[in-house]
């Protein structure tokens, strides 16, 4: 029986922050509540490549045909009520907010394409409100079935932008990941 969701976390070695093992206690106590016996798959693959192991995680998603993947970056905090608004927000990739690691200001990690096909952060943004972006990163995003169905290994370090930033496009079957 395919899963409901699958939770994958890729990283580069064996070990979480603390801050985000909390996270994830929460969200798992409240996903128990949430989901039946056997309707949460988990996955971790501690990897030097990200690419690499986010292509795995995405072959397991499709191998499992779950109805929906949420990808967390380890170096992330979030809440339950963070994965409700993703979970009920319509739309087949869903990012929460969060910002770069950086020395303030940060920037969120959400963009939207410039006319000379460059991406820049969105910086203002309404507060608790679902905005339309033209990318974003992978620290908490939800991806539905369509899209995982629809492209094979579509991670890759091959442009400068990172491997987990998403770019789409009307068409699906266009969307790459990059």
């Amino acid at each position: 029986m395919p899963s409901k969701l699958l939770i994958a976390i890729p990283n580069y070695g064996n070990n979480a922050p603390g801050l985000f093992l909390d996270s994830m206690v929460r969200l798992m106590t409240h996903l128990a509540r949430k989901f039946g016996p056997g309707e949460i798959d988990y996955m971790r693959v501690g990897l030097m490549y990200i690419d690499i192991a986010r292509n795995m995680i995405w072959d397991e998603a499709r191998k499992r045909q779950t109805e929906a993947l949420l990808c967390l970056d380890d170096d992330m905090t979030f809440t339950p009520q963070t994965f409700e608004a993703v979970w009920n927000t319509p739309g087949d990739v869903v990012s929460g907010l969060y910002f770069q690691r950086r020395q303030p200001p940060t920037a969120p990690c959400m963009y939207q394409r410039m006319p000379n096909g460059h991406h820049s952060a969105v910086m203002a943004y309404p507060k608790d409100a679902v905005i339309d972006v033209d990318a974003v990163g992978f620290g908490f995003v939800l991806i539905r079935k369509p899209v995982i169905d629809a492209l094979e290994h579509p991670f890759t370090t091959k442009t400068a932008k990172g491997e987990d930033a998403t770019e789409g496009s009307n068409d699906v079957q266009e969307d790459r990941f990059y």
